[in-house]
């Protein structure tokens, strides 16, 4: 895979940028599972699943929900059906990963091309998003399901 060099670029890019910049080569054509929070923005706030939405090759299928939820509490653009939960933008299943499951279950899991993780952290102690982070790869190993991380 090309990463391309903005070495010479004052501003800072993040993962989802440079993927951006890849025009999304390492999971175009892909079915994917994600896991991101509010703050998975690329440099313009585009959200990721904006991002992604308009990317018409790329399917996401689930959407894996670190603590502190997709978009906050009560969130109006999370469709409930039946004991399911939908973003109806791109109709992917959302699975809470900290409440309901601490590991992602198979489910989620084994029936995508990659798992796309973007999640910037605060880097303190406390944060469970490292943890998350380690159990979504912890239950993609032995699926031989890939992860990318995208670097914040």
């Amino acid at each position: 895979m090309n990463i391309p060099n903005l070495s010479f670029m004052e501003e800072v890019y993040c993962g989802l940028d440079i993927l951006e910049q890849m025009d999304f080569e390492p999971i175009r054509g892909k079915s994917i599972t994600v896991c991101i929070s509010p703050g998975s923005v690329d440099r313009k706030g585009r959200h990721l699943l904006d991002v992604l939405q308009m990317q018409p090759d790329i399917t996401i299928k689930y959407i894996l929900v670190p603590e502190h939820g997709l978009f906050g509490k009560d969130d109006s653009r999370l469709k409930i059906i039946g004991d399911k939960i939908y973003d109806p933008v791109t109709g992917a299943r959302i699975v809470d990963i900290f409440g309901r499951f601490v590991i992602p279950p198979k489910w989620a899991l084994q029936d995508v091309d990659l798992i796309l993780i973007d999640l910037p952290d605060s880097g303190v102690r406390y944060s469970t998003f490292m943890t998350s982070i380690t159990k979504i790869i912890e239950a993609a190993a032995p699926l031989d399901i890939p992860v990318l991380v995208l670097d914040r």
